[in-house]
């Protein structure tokens, strides 16, 4: 009988649940709110020419495997914690006393007691593994946004800088023409005609070898937004691209980068980590107990027999040792997040410099020299065909606006760029907002 009730309190024992921390809480219910915001799925959703921007980064980082990997990564770093909390599962011992026949039968029932705060510690250093997971995630976001980006603002170049070199090769063949009715008019000769060939010539070739590499930066675009193109070879790209019209001021995303750039808030959280293995490297010292009990269920009355039993942590060199890794674990955890501060703070001159800089030739292409170019154009073509100006200075004039065109395709590109890597890799500004919100509420409970 006593035996039938220890095996039923034990299958009892089976529906048992622990106690969750507060981190445990805190953590499940971040993971819960982000995975309302992420873990929509996207598939079947439909992608054209006319899709805009917004929706084209959010599925790009739905469909990221890089994503999925690290959110994965921090759900089980989520589950961990449940499992560091818990107490070890009881054990169920059997002992049987034979001679020549069975004296004795002694079912029991042990269980292990990690030391007072063990497995508080324990919850902690895996609470801090989770946040370690989720500040991975959130950099994973970041990466994957910033490489669709690149694609998107790469493919936009290329389709411009077709389209500027398209427009210059009808005015060089209007060029052409124009030294062609000079010629016949006596006004000009052969050459000027045959330089305008030349320079046709060399414009067709441009653009056949920009159409060319189109298809690389096409494959980079679909590949950046998660497609297979063996099975989503169907996929259009965009016919009117987007560029970012109201930027915030640098001095706001320094701000915002100082709290939340992807690479400080992961160093931010192996400190935490690294500080709650300090605290359980110092329980070491704390022994680990075993409770149990043991029945002889062989004699008319059962003979009932506690167990105890304590363990000896006497190598205190090895204690010692395990709270000084610690200790160091922490101190370079906290001075590789010293560096990175120093490291911020130069990357963010750089890239406030290369927007500020881009800002301004923009401004300089399009409000004064493409104009001015363009009266070039117009002031040359009128003396040529007058016969005040040579069909060099034509020429001239045609590639002047040419280059400046080129310079502005350019300069848009580098402005994006320097915008991409304040915002996101820099800045940490996530392109999902439930995602963002969400993380940065739970993240100040925890």
């Amino acid at each position: 009988m006593l035996l039938l009730l220890t095996v039923a309190a034990v299958a009892g024992m089976a529906g048992c649940t622990g106690i969750p921390s507060s981190e445990e809480i805190s953590a499940r219910r971040q993971l819960a709110e982000v995975s309302r915001g992420y873990s929509q799925s996207a598939e079947g959703v439909s992608i054209n020419a006319e899709t805009p921007l917004s929706e084209l980064l959010e599925l790009a980082v739905r469909r990221s495997p890089q994503v999925e990997a690290a959110y994965f990564d921090w759900m089980r770093a989520v589950e961990t914690i449940t499992v560091e909390r818990s107490l070890p599962d009881p054990r169920l011992t059997f002992e049987t006393d034979i001679q020549d026949v069975v004296m004795g039968v002694m079912p029991g029932l042990m269980i292990d007691v990690p030391g007072p705060g063990k497995l508080r510690a324990q919850a902690a250093v895996a609470a801090g593994e989770a946040r370690v997971k989720y500040a991975e995630f959130r950099r994973a976001v970041l990466m994957s946004a910033a490489n669709f980006k690149r694609a998107y603002f790469e493919l936009q170049a290329l389709e411009d800088s077709i389209q500027v070199n398209k427009r210059n090769i009808k005015l060089v063949h209007e060029l052409k023409d124009i030294a062609q009715a000079q010629h016949a008019a006596n006004r000009a000769s052969l050459q000027d005609v045959l330089r305008a060939e030349i320079e046709a010539d060399e414009l067709e070739v441009r653009i056949e070898n920009l159409e060319d590499s189109r298809s690389v930066a096409v494959t980079r675009y679909k590949t950046a937004l998660g497609f297979n193109l063996a099975v989503h070879a169907e996929i259009q790209v965009p016919t009117r691209f987007e560029n970012t019209k109201d930027a915030p001021s640098l001095e706001e995303i320094y701000q915002i980068a100082l709290a939340r750039n992807p690479t400080l808030v992961l160093m931010e959280s192996e400190i935490r980590r690294a500080e709650a293995a300090v605290t359980l490297a110092r329980r070491s010292s704390v022994p680990d107990f075993s409770l149990g009990v043991e029945t002889d269920v062989k004699p008319s009355t059962p003979i009932v027999t506690p167990q105890f039993s304590i363990t000896l942590p006497i190598w205190r060199d090895k204690i010692a040792a395990e709270i000084k890794a610690a200790v160091a674990a922490r101190n370079a955890a906290l001075a590789r997040y010293t560096e990175e501060q120093l490291t911020l703070a130069v990357e963010f001159a750089a890239m406030a410099f290369m927007y500020r800089e881009s800002e301004r030739e923009l401004q300089l292409l399009v409000d004064r020299l493409i104009p001015k170019a363009k009266d070039s154009l117009d002031v040359a073509r009128s003396g040529y065909v007058g016969g005040q100006s040579s069909f060099i200075d034509f020429l001239e004039a045609e590639r002047s606006l040419l280059q400046f065109e080129l310079a502005t395709v350019d300069a848009r590109k580098s402005r994006e760029e320097a915008l991409l890597n304040l915002s996101l890799t820099i800045g940490g500004i996530l392109p999902l907002g439930e995602l963002d919100s969400a993380g940065s509420e739970t993240e100040e409970q925890l």
